[in-house]
């Protein structure tokens, strides 16, 4: 199953801008140390809280091996998100999240030995496990998870093909013709279950 190819309309909105702000990830808008330097919010933190507990983790290949999933920071559906896309219904914000991850296990890729392929994972997390970024202008869908998510919370695992590891290797090396190349790359969807093939299959 692929993740991003039915959704032609989220991927338009989150795309472009809404009220002059990129939906897409950008490097100042992830936490240390998927971005060089991390500034102290003095402003207000802006509202995050989910309505519900659905959240997408950007990872690495490596990552989906360890035994639960200890991250920095997530992207969920949060208010902040849906008001970047006024009048749109759940599941293009929902997309919009998952996107930013996307975005940010590519940022996560720099510097890294990891295969060049980006890996989302779509969990359900109590609310409770979320806070709001501490870090200065974050993306609106960002939080972050205060404890480990358990592979048994893991709806599914979404992962580049391995003909994208190309583009991926020179995204990753700042070509903008490849990063646009990828961000129109769909994700596979895997089963939890399926964790291991994944790995036995790199």
């Amino acid at each position: 199953m692929v993740v991003g190819g039915d959704h032609p309309q989220a991927r338009a909105q989150v795309d472009g801008r809404c009220d002059g702000f990129s939906l897409r990830a950008q490097s100042s808008m992830l936490p240390a140390p998927l971005r060089t330097t991390r500034k102290t919010n003095s402003a207000a933190a802006p509202e995050w809280k989910t309505d519900g507990v659905r959240v997408y983790i950007p990872l690495t290949v490596p990552r989906l091996a360890e035994p639960d999933i200890a991250a920095p920071t997530a992207f969920a559906p949060t208010a902040g998100l849906a008001v970047e896309l006024p009048g749109e219904d759940t599941e293009v914000v929902e997309y919009a999240a998952f996107l930013a991850a996307a975005d940010a296990s590519l940022a996560g890729l720099a510097g890294s030995i990891a295969p060049p392929r980006r890996v989302v994972v779509s969990a359900d997390v109590p609310d409770a496990d979320l806070a709001p970024p501490q870090w200065s202008d974050p993306h609106p869908g960002a939080v972050v998870l205060t404890r480990r998510v358990m592979w048994a919370a893991v709806a599914a695992i979404h992962i580049d093909e391995p003909d994208a590891a190309d583009d991926v290797r020179l995204a990753i090396a700042a070509d903008p013709a490849a990063a646009l190349r990828v961000e129109e790359r769909d994700l596979l969807w895997y089963a939890p279950q399926e964790r291991s093939a994944i790995l036995a299959g790199l």
